[in-house]
């Protein structure tokens, strides 16, 4: 059975990427994309229905692609599964609101709706369904209309939304959702918007302490002792986007069983 996933994101070109991704992968259930400030909120990621924002860009895009190439549908399949939109945290729990216009561009698509202006056209209603809730309270109410744990939250943006969910109800957090897997921090690399910062923990640092510095201090593994267990928390830094060396015995062991001699490739 395919993972019932809620994917929380800051739709610049990474994230736009990723949900493409989404959107092919079997393995997964999109219940719910939650739109949050960071990358494109400030220029227009989520907007009233019948204007444009990147979200509605995709959708629209593949759209008009599937209309040229029909057989390339059955490579997305989900992009017919109708997933909930939901506005999301309009800035940081505290602190100042930051964006990376300097990285994506104006419209977070590096200012693809100045070179093309008919992708932002519809209103996405025939791909999505557009919520009137904030995006914590769809979250909170997803896992508590499914079974204990099978939820999974993917954050690719500020982690704000999560943080705004274990404190509206931490119980439900910690005893309904499946696990987190979030991409932020930079543990061993330069950050990306400062020497030491990697956008997603710069961009709410306040949520990150509550959700992962303030369990790891206390001890108790959990947030406030009640909310999401960091065993259950997947934390996938700017560190993996860097080159690795990965020694041989390893590869082979991990990676390639059947790569027996470096000179002969797969067996």
């Amino acid at each position: 059975m395919p993972t019932p996933v809620i994917i929380d994101t800051d739709p610049g070109v990474d994230d736009i990427v990723a949900l493409l991704y989404a959107l092919a992968s079997p393995e997964i259930e999109i219940l719910a994309i939650i739109i949050s400030f960071g990358e494109e909120y400030r220029c227009r990621c989520f907007i009233l229905i019948g204007q444009s924002n990147n979200v509605l860009k995709l959708f629209n895009a593949l759209a008009r692609h599937f209309e040229d190439f029909p057989e390339d549908r059955k490579r997305f399949p989900n992009f017919d599964s109708k997933p909930l939109l939901a506005r999301g945290a309009p800035g940081p729990l505290e602190g100042a609101l930051h964006s990376a216009q300097y990285f994506h561009g104006r419209d977070g698509l590096g200012d693809i709706s100045n070179r093309h202006p008919d992708i932002g056209t519809g209103s996405g209603s025939d791909y999505l369904r557009i919520s009137d809730r904030l995006g914590y309270e769809l979250a909170l109410e997803l896992i508590r209309a499914h079974p204990p744990r099978t939820i999974t939250y993917v954050a690719l943006g500020p982690l704000t939304n999560l943080a705004l969910m274990a404190r509206q109800d931490p119980v439900a957090c910690r005893s309904r959702l499946g696990r987190v897997v979030a991409m932020g921090g930079a543990l061993d690399v330069p950050g990306n918007t400062s020497p030491v910062a990697e956008f997603n923990f710069f961009a709410d640092p306040y949520a990150v302490k509550e959700l992962l510095i303030d369990a790891a201090l206390t001890g108790t593994g959990t947030v406030n002792s009640t909310g999401i267990p960091l065993s259950r928390f997947l934390l996938l830094p700017l560190d993996i986007t860097t080159p690795h060396e990965l020694p041989f015995p390893l590869y082979a062991e991990r990676v390639d069983p059947f790569f027996e001699t470096p000179g002969a490739p797969g067996g």
